[in-house]
Formats: structure tokens, sequence, C-alpha cells
């Protein structure tokens, strides 16, 4: 996944005004009671409370006592149990705290390395909200095990994901309905998106200096005609035209404003965030 940018808010606010963004926006709550409000409904919050925001959603925060949180902007995050809008809670360890606390910390250097590692850790915070969701529905382990099976296997281009469904004892179309109402996709679109998160991790972390036939390989794909062609569908643009890309960001979409336009004076959208970060193409 690609994060844009990660913010911290400066001290403790009391009111964040609607406003929206071009991008998916990942909240976690670090301090604070107080009120969300997405569009016209409202909900209460808490230290420990995860916020997905699909991108173009009006959105405000209130709490009067104050509240502090760290927000995660990323450009191809993906739906976690459906469409729009979804909250969860942290686990006991703390885990999206960690990872948010991390990716804070590597937001801060902006080298290519340092973005592959916040790209990755897009990634494992998405891995996480999607296991949150499933332990949050009725236990399935025969579902579970589908998942883990893929997460282990994703990158061995034999691994059968055909014959692995077939060992639940579902029938096909049952299973993938369930599949698809626990993660959002169905189970080949989930595998493929695996594969192509990993490809796009190892252009990151390597560039030009390994051939895209060589990723499409370590990705799980037997052939670099179909895995640029699932990398398109996928991400709206070719392997090569994303390695060409290297990172380059609009950072107004991140400040966008109610009307949904990005335009220098929506700049106000982020007065009480701090980034500490270049623009994306200065890196």
């Amino acid at each position: 996944m690609d994060v844009m940018m990660v913010g911290r808010s400066n001290g403790r606010l009391k009111d964040y005004p609607m406003h929206q963004h071009g991008y998916w926006e990942i909240i976690f709550n670090d301090h604070g009671v107080g009120t969300l409000t997405v569009e016209d409904t409202s909900f209460a919050f808490e230290a420990g409370d995860i916020t997905v925001i699909p991108p173009g959603t009006l959105h405000k925060k209130e709490a009067s006592d104050g509240f502090s949180d760290i927000c995660m902007f990323i450009k191809d995050f993906r739906p976690v149990g459906g469409k729009g809008f979804r909250m969860f809670c942290d686990d006991r360890e703390g885990t999206v705290r960690q990872l948010m606390e991390l990716a804070w910390r590597f937001n801060q250097g902006g080298s290519v390395y340092e973005q592959a590692i916040l790209n990755a850790l897009g990634d494992l915070l998405y891995q996480v909200l999607v296991l949150f969701h499933v332990k949050n529905q009725r236990k399935d382990p025969r579902l579970e095990g589908i998942m883990e099976r893929m997460q282990d296997h994703f990158n061995d281009p034999d691994f059968d994901l055909a014959a692995a469904l077939e060992t639940t004892g579902y029938c096909k179309g049952y299973f993938r309905r369930i599949f698809k109402e626990f993660t959002g996709v169905p189970p080949v679109i989930y595998l493929q998106q695996l594969r192509i998160d990993y490809a796009k991790s190892l252009m990151d972390q390597y560039g030009h200096s390994r051939s895209i036939k060589d990723i499409a390989a370590s990705s799980g794909f037997k052939d670099p005609l179909y895995f640029s062609r699932i990398f398109k569908k996928l991400e709206g643009q070719s392997p090569k035209a994303y390695m060409k890309q290297q990172y380059a960001c609009d950072v107004e979409m991140i400040r966008m404003g109610e009307t949904g336009e990005a335009s220098p004076g929506a700049s106000h959208m982020l007065p009480a965030y701090t980034t500490d970060r270049r623009t994306c193409n200065e890196r």
C-alpha cells in the first residue's frame, strides 16, 4: 500500500472541523473521549479506537476535555468488512498503537528505504484490521484457516487456491460469499492483492535493480504478462509506471476541505497536526 503521509495532533484538541480527504485516512485515537461525526451520523470514541475513513467522506471530531490522535493517509487502502466507514477497537497488546507509533517514527526521515517501511506498515495495518473484523464475527476456523494458508503461500506460484477452498467442506459459492463478507473482496482478489502488495514492497526496496519478471516470480506469478495485467487492474497503472512514479503524491489531496476541492486555501485543514515531512516528491 502507498502510505502518503502520517500526521500527529499537536497536543490536545477540543474540536476538528468537518472536512474530507482525497486519500483513505486511518485514525488511531491516542487520548480522549468524544464524538466523531461522519456525514450525518455521530459515534462515540475513546482511547484505543481506530477509524477508517474512505476518500471524500466528510467527518469531524469533538471532545470537551480534548483528544489527540495519529492519522495515516493511504492511497490504495481497501475496505475492511464491506464498503464505507468502519470503526475498530485496538487489542489488549496495543497492536495498532504500536504500528501507528512506528509509522510516525519512520515518517520523519523521508528516504526511499523509510518509505518502503511505511508502505509495509500500511500493509500490516490492513491485515491486522481484517483480523480484528474476522474475530468480531462468528468464529469460523475454516475461514481463518484459508486466510492463514494464503498468507503463508501467497508467493508460491504453485499454490492452488481452488484446491484449498475445496478442503473447507463448503460449496464454493457459499464460501466465497462469507469470505467476501469478512474481507470485503472474494478469495481470488484477496490472494491477488497479497501478491501485488508484496511485489510493490519489493519494487520499493530494490527499485530498478530487480527486473519486473524477477519481482513477478518472487510474488507468486509464473507469467510476468499476467502479473502486469493484474497489477494494472488492482493499482490502476502498470508496474513500470509504478516504479517510475517513485512515491510522487499530491499533498493537497490530504488537505481537502468541505467541498472536496484541493486548493491552496484548503491548507488550513491541517493546522493542528504535525507531519515533519517534505513534500513527497522531494524525497
